[in-house]
């Protein structure tokens, strides 16, 4: 993915993921890395309806970089 995407969103979109796991009271149980692969696996659950809120704090994260990108 990060080949598709501008440098630096990343970071953006992995923070948002990290504080929608939390506020629904999951927790970061395994990270592993592979060369440039990070994967983070959270324990716990996420219903069908929450995924339309997951999607949608990911569009504000890329959505913040694009603006802040284009201040410069």
């Amino acid at each position: 993915m990060s080949r598709r995407l501008p440098g630096g969103v990343l970071i953006l979109i992995a923070s948002a993921l990290k504080k929608y796991f939390k506020i629904r009271g999951m927790r970061n149980i395994d990270v592993n890395v592979s060369n440039l692969q990070m994967r983070r696996i959270y324990k716990g659950l996420i219903d069908e309806a929450d995924l339309s809120e997951m999607i949608e704090i990911l569009e504000q994260a890329v959505t913040k970089f694009t603006k802040k990108r284009k201040k410069k």
